[in-house]
């Protein structure tokens, strides 16, 4: 029987390509399963999920073109749209108070197209993906 949950929790990993997000997902819900505790791992994007999330990979295999020469914020509409097509699966699963863990979610799409401003056209960028 699950050990009962007074409210959702979202935990989200965030670090740089091949820091262990994944792994330390994982362990982590392996660890509240085995705890009884109700989780769901997300990784983000979620590229064969979701119609953004294949559009996403297209990009990073240079369907749309030079990965450096597609504007920054065309690319974070894709992952925006990856993240909104997942809305009601971390909606259900914080509806039922799992603890949902996440390999990547906001703050990576922040950091990976804003690296490629700088100045007032980064922040520009950051404020257009946090609204």
């Amino acid at each position: 029987m699950p050990v009962p949950r007074s409210r959702a929790l979202l935990i989200d990993f965030e670090g740089i390509d091949g820091s262990g997000k994944g792994t330390q997902a994982r362990r982590l819900c392996e660890r509240l399963s085995a705890e009884r505790i109700p989780c769901a791992l997300i990784s983000f994007p979620r590229y064969s999920e979701t119609l953004f999330g294949r559009a996403v990979g297209e990009f990073l295999n240079g369907r749309f073109g030079a990965l450096d020469q597609v504007h920054p914020f065309l690319v974070s509409l894709l992952f925006a749209g990856d993240r909104f097509e997942s809305k009601g699966l971390l909606e259900t699963a914080l509806a039922q108070n799992e603890v949902v863990v996440l390999d990547r979610y906001v703050p990576s799409n922040i950091a990976h197209q804003a690296s490629k401003r700088a100045g007032p056209e980064r922040q520009e960028l950051i404020d257009q993906i946090l609204r």
